[in-house]
């Protein structure tokens, strides 16, 4: 007969109690033994903790045993759910710096900030030609950091893909395996975010068919375009079914579709990234003016490139 467990020896509680029970640690070995010997009942009470009654598996989260928590998951224990803050870091936006400001209608703002006209407006959930939010409002939920410059969501979300647990989840996700356990609509989604925002296509892939909401963030034109790298992080988006169709961006004096931008400046990936674009109308972002300065990126050196000029969207 299997010997009977109680939960709360797993749990590593402070000498003083004189405040309540204080957790300082979870015991693995003996987790693990538990886990062997078939306790998944068990091991799915909830303990008492500082923070009230909680499950042993956030605990082994909090305390840095990613590897028990993954162990519990596959063991099929019940109630293991990854809790909202540790998908995190999110970016914040930094101070204002006084080298890289411009002047909006009398209101001072970070210069790469202002890449459209949304910020402007009163209703500040909005988006404008410039922008896009990847997927319907209705379909989605918002992203803490949702407004936040491109290379700063994609800063947080390197940083969170680096946690043990979230990078076995990616792991599985990329290998197209179901992830042994459960996550609310704005945990998956958080998911499905990290994996685009890293780049990570396959696992993009795999949790866009799992993710009942899509992560809602502000999507720039410039960013997209101009930004280090950003056709990994495009590419994944797109994969995971995002829609970058009614965007445009501006090139000098110049507002052209989005696809005609990765084009310009990104000629090397456009093959690929083609395949994700409506076809383009001709003439649809051709210069209105004689002012017109983009025909200096159909030159390859000094050289006019015919193949540019064939293949320009």
């Amino acid at each position: 007969a299997m010997e009977s467990l109680d939960v709360k020896d797993l749990v590593i509680y402070a000498e003083d109690e004189s405040d309540g029970p204080t957790v300082t640690g979870v015991r693995e070995f003996f987790m693990a033994k538990a886990l062997l010997e078939g306790h998944k009942e068990q091991l799915s009470e909830l303990v008492p903790s500082q923070w009230g009654l909680i499950h042993i598996f956030d605990l082994c989260l909090w305390f840095g045993h990613d590897d028990t928590a993954l162990a519990l998951c596959r063991h099929g224990v019940h109630g293991c759910s990854v809790p909202t803050y540790y998908l995190g870091p999110y970016a914040a936006e930094p101070d204002c710096d006084e080298d890289f400001v411009v002047w909006v209608d009398n209101l001072c703002c970070n210069y790469y900030e202002a890449p459209c006209n949304c910020r402007w407006k009163t209703t500040w959930n909005r988006t404008c030609q410039y922008c896009s939010w990847g997927w319907p409002v209705e379909n989605g939920t918002w992203m803490k950091d949702w407004d936040v410059r491109l290379d700063f969501a994609v800063r947080a979300a390197a940083q969170a893909a680096q946690k043990p647990f979230l990078c076995e989840l990616l792991k599985m996700a990329r290998a197209g395996k179901e992830l042994p356990l459960a996550l609310p609509a704005e945990g998956m989604a958080r998911l499905l975010d990290i994996a685009i925002l890293t780049g990570d296509r396959e696992a993009a892939a795999h949790f866009s068919k799992k993710c009942k909401a899509r992560p809602l963030r502000r999507w720039k034109g410039k960013d997209i375009v101009f930004y280090d790298d950003s056709e990994h992080i495009l590419l994944a988006a797109l994969w995971a079914g995002a829609d970058f169709q009614s965007i445009h961006v501006g090139i000098g004096a110049h507002v052209i579709p989005l696809q005609a931008g990765i084009f310009l400046c990104r000629n090397e990936d456009w093959e690929y990234c083609a395949q994700f674009f409506k076809p383009a109308v001709r003439g649809e972002w051709g210069p209105t003016s004689t002012n017109n300065d983009l025909g200096g990126f159909f030159f390859d050196g000094r050289q006019l490139s015919v193949d540019r000029i064939q293949g320009a969207p």
